[in-house]
């Protein structure tokens, strides 16, 4: 699981960014409004990734937050809404502003941006409604026993993900981990690894 990328900012394009990380550059799609305030080519930079495995590639994303991360992921779950579609509404608003729009049932607000028709945002806001917090972006619900924290909580959720299962699901799974079976020294792996064991049973 690729959770971060530091390097020098090789490349700057329309709608990515290469980083060179000793000597190999890592093509990052991002959200368009990430490009102005990235900073120049030339310059040492940092961004939070997630990787999207398919048979026939591997996408990298970055974001310029971790809330920014957390709605991408929460849109992946919504039918219909894939990596493209996601990147482009966090081209036009900030995870904040996504979030109170669906928190608040506001389809007009949704259909605003580019690329998002009445019956796809209507789809976002009844499928995601419930499931988000629009001060934290957390899904509501139980507290998450996680002992080490919310970053290890996404850590694991980004890699069940990529391992093929869908995010909703992801986060349930560990969600669903009993606290007993972990201890506070507990890894990304060591959070996999149980909620694997949990979607086998």
């Amino acid at each position: 699981m690729i959770s971060s990328v530091e390097g020098i900012l090789a490349l700057k394009m329309e709608s990515s960014v290469v980083v060179e990380v000793g000597g190999i550059g890592f093509e990052i799609h991002v959200p368009g409004r990430m490009l102005a305030a990235i900073g120049n080519e030339g310059e040492k930079v940092r961004i939070l990734t997630w990787l999207l495995v398919r048979e026939d590639a591997l996408s990298l994303f970055g974001f310029p937050s971790r809330r920014d991360r957390e709605i991408f992921l929460l849109l992946l779950g919504v039918t219909g809404v894939g990596p493209k579609l996601a990147l482009g509404m966090l081209s036009a608003l900030d995870a904040s502003e996504i979030a109170r729009h669906i928190s608040g049932g506001n389809v007009a607000g949704l259909v605003s941006i580019p690329g998002i028709g009445r019956k796809t945002a209507e789809r976002i806001v009844l499928e995601l409604k419930d499931k988000i917090d629009a001060s934290a972006l957390i899904p509501s619900g139980r507290e998450v026993p996680v002992p080490a924290g919310r970053q290890l909580f996404e850590e694991a959720v980004a890699a069940l993900v990529s391992l093929g299962l869908a995010p909703i699901g992801a986060r349930r799974a560990i969600e669903d981990i009993d606290p007993a079976r972990l201890s506070k020294d507990s890894k990304v792996e060591d959070l996999v690894r149980e909620a694997l064991r949990r979607v086998s049973l």
